[in-house]
């Protein structure tokens, strides 16, 4: 085997790596994507460099093949020049002689050239792969469309409605996607939801609207079982995850939908349960 031959095996070989990271990266990618994640420049960028390192290598094999170069030269002038001595006169060989090492070094030289271009591809390749691990493919887009509405204590009547109103108001802004409404235990924050939940169906806002509670110590689990009866449909003994991906599936169907989520406490993480927060859909 020559060296060319075995810098084109190795590249082979190389690239196929590469294309097996290059295709489980993009499943990563993928489910990031279904998810409105936004892809990291740098996995993007690498995807890409594996796709134009691959063709460039299969054009370089194609080459190689169509031209011939993997045979070795010396023996097709070899060959030459032997039929050429056996059938010609003196000086004839002396001019197809002359052709010939013309052709050899015709052929040499295109050895050469792809002897070195499968070199540059070789060290584009020795980088992907070196640098092919990605703490993360990706990050959450950002939340736009948040609105926070703080109650104070001594909360009357008329206060709970000019509350109920400027959340009504907020609901029919399309650029709104999450409300929070946030107090004292025991203010009346509960009453105030479903009031608005009320008149959000009554006037027409929302195609589906329902509500869930999440309590002082969430249980991911059970507000993924709630919602998911709200909406009509049994989540199975799945993962967590597999429940969310089916959840957040069911709630990104393009349809308007108001979820309430009661007795909030802490931080939550929306996207473990399978709730969808970017500005796709109205709600």
């Amino acid at each position: 085997m020559t060296v060319v031959e075995r810098n084109i095996e190795r590249l082979k070989n190389q690239v196929e790596t590469l294309v097996t990271v290059r295709d489980d990266l993009q499943l990563q990618v993928d489910e990031a994507e279904k998810n409105r994640e936004i892809i990291n420049n740098a996995v993007e960028s690498w995807i890409n460099r594996v796709t134009v390192v691959t063709a460039e290598t299969e054009r370089l094999i194609a080459a190689a093949k169509n031209g011939e170069i993997i045979n070795s030269a010396i023996k097709s002038w070899t060959n030459r020049v032997t039929a050429i001595a056996a059938k010609a006169r003196t000086e004839r060989i002396i001019d197809n002689s002359e052709e010939v090492e013309n052709d050899y070094w015709e052929n040499w030289n295109r050895k050469l050239l792809l002897w070195k271009k499968a070199q540059g591809i070789q060290v584009v390749i020795d980088v992907l792969l070196s640098t092919r691990t990605f703490h993360r493919v990706s990050h959450p887009a950002p939340v736009v469309g948040i609105v926070s509405i703080v109650l104070t204590g001594n909360f009357e009547f008329n206060s709970q409605m000019s509350t109920v109103k400027e959340v009504m108001d907020t609901l029919r802004d399309d650029e709104i996607n999450i409300i929070g409404i946030c107090g004292m235990g025991g203010i009346g924050k509960t009453t105030i939801v479903k009031d608005v939940a009320i008149r959000a169906n009554n006037e027409n806002l929302f195609d589906e609207i329902i509500m869930a509670v999440v309590s002082h110590s969430p249980d991911l689990w059970n507000i993924q079982g709630q919602v998911a009866a709200n909406l009509g449909f049994r989540l199975g003994k799945e993962t967590l995850f597999g429940r969310a991906t089916r959840l957040r599936q069911r709630l990104a169907n393009g349809k308007r939908i108001l979820l309430v989520l009661d007795d909030f406490w802490e931080w939550l993480d929306l996207q473990a349960i399978g709730i969808p927060f970017w500005g796709e859909n109205k709600g």
